[in-house]
């Protein structure tokens, strides 16, 4: 039992560095110039960039509460006490991303 429980808390460590990681590389001014999102700005009439950032703000956030969950769950015990939470956890940064793109 106790090997299956370290596969899963194994696979489960490697998703929450995937979503961190993919979190962590979302950035604006990657995703178009500074100049280009100004002249989107002015046309929309909207501040695109500062909702943005906000939405990008709360996934590092989110991102980061993961990992703190994932690295408490170091022990077997802990790690299926916590594991529902993590994998909730996961799944709302996966879906929360896919929005965001």
């Amino acid at each position: 039992m106790n090997s299956l429980i370290q596969a899963v808390q194994t696979q489960t460590e490697r998703q929450v560095a995937h979503w961190a990681l993919a979190a962590s590389r979302l950035k604006l001014d990657d995703l178009a110039s500074r100049e280009a999102w100004g002249r989107l700005e002015r046309y929309l009439g909207v501040s695109l960039r500062r909702h943005l950032t906000g939405v990008i703000d709360r996934l590092h956030g989110d991102a980061n509460v993961l990992t703190a969950m994932q690295r408490a769950a170091h022990s077997p015990t802990a790690f299926t006490k916590t594991s529902p939470e993590v994998r909730l956890a996961i799944e709302g940064i996966r879906q929360f991303l896919a929005r965001t793109q």
